[in-house]
């Protein structure tokens, strides 16, 4: 059990992981920044591409960023729209 004489205490201790955990996400920004630079003449193209699911190999996605957070954009990715748009269609008819 942490003990609070010196200032540790379990709030001191949440804002040890608070900023652990600021510091993976911007270094994760980061990397997912240079992944995207990489890649972007990839950006519009559809085909098969490997890793979704949290699972780098085996599982393939059919855009380079998928999902319906994309960073700034909001919206799902173009395979997506028109399964949903056919689904919609069947169960409407």
């Amino acid at each position: 059990m942490l003990y609070s004489e010196k200032g540790f205490g379990y709030f001191n201790v949440g804002c040890v992981a608070q900023q652990s955990q600021n510091t993976r996400e911007r270094l994760l920004d980061e990397n997912i920044e240079q992944v995207q630079s990489k890649y972007s003449d990839l950006k519009s193209k559809i085909g098969v591409f490997e890793g979704t699911g949290y699972k780098s190999k085996g599982l393939y996605r059919s855009e380079v960023r998928v999902g319906l957070f994309l960073g700034s954009e909001k919206r799902y990715n173009r395979l997506c729209q028109e399964a949903i748009l056919h689904v919609i269609d069947h169960l409407s008819n």
